[in-house]
């Protein structure tokens, strides 16, 4: 983490530089340092929007879909829920016309989330099985825990307890289902 702080504004630099001609690269480095830089939403939105240009001019829907996400996260982290939520929603359009599975439970699992943080509990967690659906039926799980933990946060938080114990345990199934490990506790 201590280099990744260090070569930060290289790192920005270099994602926003290879916006400008290199559109894989830009949509690479968008998602490699998806996760870093939500600490440093002013910088992921520079690099994540570089990317979403890149990937839209390249005619990549999917590598556009996917800084989208990075986008709307940003764009959330600095207080813009209803702009995020948008760029959100923007994504899922574009993960489903392509049948990206993966994109399309993280693309929902972050709208529960924003959901969650506006203290829509309820949409948050329709949300979140969605996503959970989509995961089902994919022929690996390896995400499924997280998004179970976020379901069952915002089952709680909006005082469902009856939901926050059947998700677990419904994830937990499909965790075994496919062999995948599973962080959830029943």
């Amino acid at each position: 983490r201590a280099w990744l702080d260090v070569e930060r504004p290289a790192i920005v630099a270099a994602a926003t530089f290879a916006g400008h001609g290199w559109p894989r690269h830009a949509v690479d480095l968008s998602t490699v340092f998806y996760r870093y830089l939500v600490d440093f939403p002013s910088d992921a939105l520079q690099v994540h929007t570089a990317a979403r240009e890149a990937a839209h001019h390249a005619g990549d829907a999917v590598g556009e879909a996917y800084a989208l996400l990075g986008v709307g996260a940003a764009q959330c982290e600095q207080g813009h829920d209803a702009e995020g939520a948008a760029d959100v929603r923007r994504a899922l359009v574009l993960f489903r016309a392509r049948g990206d599975g993966l994109g399309q439970a993280r693309a929902l699992a972050n709208l529960g989330i924003i959901a969650c943080w506006r203290d829509d509990f309820a949409s948050g967690l329709t949300h979140m099985k969605r996503a959970l659906t989509v995961f089902e039926r994919m022929p690996a799980a390896p995400y499924s825990s997280t998004f179970v933990e976020s379901s069952v946060l915002a089952s709680m938080s909006g005082w469902r307890i009856d939901s926050a114990t059947s998700v677990p345990r419904k994830t937990s199934r499909t965790c075994r289902r496919v062999r995948a490990p599973c962080q959830c506790s029943h």
